[in-house]
């Protein structure tokens, strides 16, 4: 004679494999999510923070009182100029949606907005020197209860590093600055982080800019941030970036951003970046190997030393070709102030 099957017997058992079978799925899903952040944290050097600076996912935007939207940039490889084998690999982070502007730069700095031309209405700040910018990054981020990144003399408080050196001077103790990569505050981009969010990171909308291995081999040679033309086309640089021979700024975020939601990546006001220049200045339209870095890098945050720091993107005075390419870079010495220079931020 067939058993008889008790109905609430199998449906029971039913229940209790998959009772179990989610419990197995939970608990996979939490071992994959701890290696995740093991690897970022061990491998990609990745501080996963919010902005409080407690444990959170990095991977959305965060907002601050004080300077508004940081942006996303999600970690990646890509390739910095034409050399075969000159890529460099980023971690995450994340970087203000526009340029810091005179009102934010006097607002967390106390200092008085030095722009040319804050008549302009949301102006980005202009002719403030290299060691203004970190002094206001190691402010702003006081300011918001985080770690600051950079230290002179051993002391991470602005107020004592003494008094910023004026314009046009350069400082040996300023210069000595070091950073503090792991710190969840400010700082200037590093020339990589800079290049690799102007191109559009992982989001690059340009056909054939990314391999298929997820490398992005060809943002490098971008006419301008946020580019989708061929090769180094600029028929739409307009639309993106203010950079034609122009008599002044405009206010931050009036033009189209990049695939990242970045404005004036490109145009406006030239971006100070952490790194001492290295290599050769970038004055062509080919992208030629720079010789300083070369090869395969991690992070590459420039020489230890030098006498100039670089700085990206461009400026309202001049021309689209070559000042707008992706990969043109430019420098000054830290003490210099010009009516062109201005800057944003970054942090983990």
């Amino acid at each position: 004679m067939p058993r008889r099957v008790d109905r609430f017997q199998d449906i029971r058992g039913g229940f209790m494999k998959n009772v179990i079978k989610l419990f197995y799925i939970t608990a996979l899903s939490g071992i994959l999510s701890s290696c995740q952040l093991f690897f970022d944290q061990n491998f990609m050097n990745k501080t996963v923070l919010n902005p409080a600076g407690s444990s959170a996912s990095a991977t959305t935007n965060y907002s601050s009182a004080n300077i508004g939207t940081l942006v996303y940039v999600p970690a990646g490889t890509f390739q910095y100029d034409s050399g075969a084998g000159d890529l460099d690999t980023e971690r995450a982070f994340h970087m203000s949606e526009y340029d810091i502007t005179g009102t934010e730069f006097q607002n967390v700095t106390g200092i008085s907005d030095p722009s040319s031309f804050s008549s302009v209405p949301n102006h980005p700040v202009d002719s403030e020197t290299w060691y203004q910018a970190i002094y206001f990054c190691n402010k702003l981020s006081i300011l918001e209860g985080l770690t600051p990144a950079y230290s002179i003399g051993g002391s991470t408080d602005p107020s004592a590093w003494g008094t910023i050196p004026a314009a046009g001077t350069d400082s040996p103790a300023w210069d000595a600055v070091q950073v503090n990569w792991s710190a969840s505050g400010y700082r200037l981009p590093t020339e990589m982080e800079w290049m690799w969010a102007a191109m559009g990171a992982t989001s690059d909308a340009r056909s054939g800019d990314i391999t298929g291995w997820g490398v992005n081999t060809g943002g490098y040679t971008k006419g301008y941030a946020g580019s989708t033309e061929s090769g180094g086309a600029q028929n739409n640089v307009s639309q993106y970036a203010l950079i034609n021979n122009t008599v002044e700024t405009e206010a931050v975020g009036l033009l189209k951003p990049n695939e990242l939601g970045l404005y004036d990546m490109s145009g406006n006001v030239w971006q100070w970046c952490w790194d001492w220049l290295g290599g050769t200045a970038e004055f062509t339209t080919s992208g030629t190997p720079w010789g300083t870095p070369s090869g395969a890098q991690t992070g590459y945050a420039g020489p230890a030393s030098g006498a100039s720091r670089v700085f990206r993107g461009g400026a309202y005075a001049d021309y689209p070709v070559p000042d707008a390419y992706i990969y043109f870079r430019n420098y000054d010495s830290p003490g210099a102030s010009h009516t062109a220079y201005g800057f944003r931020v970054v942090r983990p």
